[in-house]
């Protein structure tokens, strides 16, 4: 279990380096990235394989967290689809996703994530599929998304995700709701 665990780990924080860069890769030029870490210090970095360190930058300096805690979401969300608790089918109506949804709080990722939804016709009327939502978090890191995610999956139930891979943290005992 450990090792499947592992290995959903693994794969989600490629999907989100992946999405991130090509997210970036069309706001900005082809070197961006290595401009921002020329350039910025609020970063660390290490490139372990088979246990041997390549690359280790600033790797004792502390970090605030940002959006870490939604890669554990994707992971219980992942565990729920996989065990067939949760179909990634589900319609989620965007009035809904409305409610968890504080104008300016997320950079304008929701509004992004809205707008290439409809621009790739994943929109249903007024609804969208699970599965979107979820991307709608991890690749736009929309913050609405992120809360509607956490109180479908529930607290608890990410909280034994957290203890399964070892972290020790918990998110708040019961969910806030939406607005």
């Amino acid at each position: 279990m450990a090792l499947f665990i592992s290995g959903i780990v693994l794969v989600i924080a490629l999907i989100i380096i992946v999405a991130g860069v090509r997210q970036q890769a069309g706001k900005r030029d082809e070197g961006y990235l290595l401009h921002y870490l020329k350039h910025n210090e609020n970063w660390s970095l290490t490139v372990n394989r088979n246990g041997e360190t390549l690359v280790s930058v600033r790797e004792d300096e502390m970090f605030p967290l940002a959006s870490a805690m939604k890669t554990i979401i994707a992971i219980e969300y992942a565990k729920q689809c996989g065990e067939q608790r949760l179909d990634q089918s589900l319609n989620v109506s965007l009035e809904e996703l409305d409610h968890y949804y504080l104008p300016n709080t997320d950079g304008g990722a929701h509004e992004d994530w809205i707008a290439y939804s409809k621009e790739k016709g994943l929109l249903l009327g007024n609804s969208t599929n699970l599965e979107n939502v979820v991307k709608g978090m991890i690749v736009f890191s929309s913050n609405a998304n992120t809360d509607y995610l956490m109180d479908l999956l529930g607290i608890e139930e990410i909280n034994e995700s957290l203890d399964e891979l070892g972290i020790n943290m918990r998110l708040f005992t019961r969910s806030m709701g939406p607005c």
